[in-house]
């Protein structure tokens, strides 16, 4: 353990080191900047993105070690009012895990299309968006690059209970109703993928909103909805969710609650039978999602009328996130998780607590531990390092 984290900060700081002594601009007018990029102003382009290594040892499993995201981004910016932004991430670079004392390559490694689209800027109460994009839900899906994010995990409400891309089209911008800025999405699709996630209950529609209201320079309050259907389930169903951000002085509190629910649910126990929680994806990353209408082991249900919608039991949760400066540069996390199956005793309650060390803008140090009660085999008890960097 000490080793590969000595191996972690290492890989950490000789990147960052490597870009800090590379920002004069060439004669071809490509200029970098260390953390933001290399930026040709005249054509409008940007090349930039992160690199993430992480370490983990479950409680009831094998150490991992791997480098789990090489992220590329690119924006080109032709006018001042269209912007194209893509990002293409690298999965399990390297992937090994230690058996029998020694670590044996284990990489699945996969590409993926993050984000493509296309915006305009009208002014700033419209903007125009088309392609792939994140999902807007909440506060965590929309900045989860590990740079930016305060633990190595995600709560597990932001990688399960939802798709985290939207292929289609969105409307956003900052109204001022009342003299009080109010920020807002509007988004929809028609389920056409573009190079769909095959670890993830992809929608095939999704109408939804998302609205966030700053209030003074510390607080930020913000509601989601959304009517949609998924791939596999292929029932309507709504989400509603709320969340909170307070930042001052280093310190930060930030919370999210969600539930979605079918539109039309059939009764628990009457035609089509039981229902609960389905799982796919590993409990460390960004893959899998709850497939709500996978059913549990017990008596065969009775036939159903097909006029009935089918059985879908309601997911709700909820976690909070506090962070408190301990001194320059460090940083101490504790998350605490709830997430439940309302129809069904299912229910996962988990509890984190982290350190964090950001020596500079672009390198960000994570150690973290886990301990999880309840659906085992949605999240465990496990300790987790990273190193990231962007560039």
């Amino acid at each position: 353990m000490r080793r590969s984290l000595h191996g972690l900060v290492t890989l950490a700081w000789s990147l960052a080191c490597a870009a800090v002594q590379a920002q004069a601009p060439d004669a071809d007018g490509w200029q970098y900047e260390a953390g933001r990029g290399l930026r040709h102003e005249a054509a409008g382009l940007t090349l930039g993105g992160y690199v993430t290594g992480e370490l983990q040892k479950p409680s009831n499993d094998s150490s991992q070690a791997r480098i789990s995201h090489v992220s590329v981004f690119l924006w080109w910016e032709p006018t001042d009012a269209l912007k194209v932004f893509g990002e293409i991430d690298q999965e399990n670079v390297v992937a090994r895990v230690r058996e029998r004392g020694r670590f044996e390559d284990r990489a699945e490694r996969r590409a993926s299309l993050e984000r493509l689209y296309a915006t305009w800027t009208i002014d700033d109460a419209l903007v125009l968006r088309g392609g792939k994009f994140l999902t807007p839900v909440g506060r965590w899906n929309q900045r989860h690059a590990d740079p930016l994010t305060w633990t190595p995990s995600r709560p597990l409400l932001t990688r399960t209970v939802h798709p985290q891309n939207v292929t289609g089209v969105m409307a956003s911008g900052t109204l001022t109703p009342a003299g009080q800025p109010l920020e807002y999405a509007l988004y929809a699709s028609n389920g056409a993928e573009w190079a769909p996630d095959p670890r993830q209950d992809l929608f095939s529609t999704v109408r939804g909103l998302r609205a966030v209201l700053p209030v003074g320079a510390a607080w930020q309050f913000g509601v989601s909805y959304a009517r949609y259907e998924q791939r596999g389930s292929r029932e309507p169903r709504e989400l509603q969710g709320a969340d909170l951000r307070w930042a001052a002085a280093g310190w930060e509190v930030s919370a999210e609650w969600l539930r979605t629910a079918a539109v039309n649910p059939a009764p628990p126990f009457g035609p089509g039978g039981g229902g609960g929680f389905g799982t796919t994806g590993n409990p460390f990353g960004g893959g899998g999602t709850f497939t709500t209408a996978a059913v549990v082991p017990g008596p065969a249900p009775l036939p159903r009328d097909p006029g009935t919608p089918p059985l879908a039991l309601p997911t709700q949760g909820a976690w909070v996130q506090a962070v408190a400066p301990l001194w320059p540069q460090w940083f101490a996390v504790v998350r605490v998780e709830r997430v439940r199956d309302t129809s069904s005793v299912d229910k996962v309650r988990q509890d984190t607590a982290g350190l964090v060390w950001r020596p500079t803008a672009m390198v960000t140090l994570k150690l973290e531990r886990q301990h999880t009660r309840g659906r085992s085999d949605l999240a465990a008890d496990a300790w987790a390092m990273s190193a990231s960097v962007l560039f």
